[in-house]
């Protein structure tokens, strides 16, 4: 969710983002009014908060299931945010 510096709010799926502006894309999204919109940009300088909404994705769980499957064989590199499975990404 994204609330920019009027106070409109915005949700949906991050597209893309500019880290040196912060500008961002939010794909599938609704605004505070509930209407759809397919793709909002928003400029980085109208941006007061970013929130997530959702739980990140637990990484550690998948690799315990992928251990099941393919014991010995999964190293999971959590701080780099990746799973490496018969030394495949």
């Amino acid at each position: 969710m994204v609330i920019t510096m009027d106070g409109k709010k915005y949700s949906g799926t991050l597209a893309g983002i500019d880290p040196e502006t912060l500008s961002l894309c939010l794909s599938e999204a609704k605004d505070d009014k509930g209407t759809y919109l397919h793709r909002v940009f928003l400029n980085g300088s109208i941006i007061a908060q970013i929130f997530t909404v959702e739980k990140p994705f637990d990484l550690k769980a998948l690799s315990e299931r992928l251990e099941k499957v393919f014991p010995t064989m999964v190293r999971l590199y959590e701080d780099k945010g990746f799973i490496w499975v018969m030394d495949k990404v």
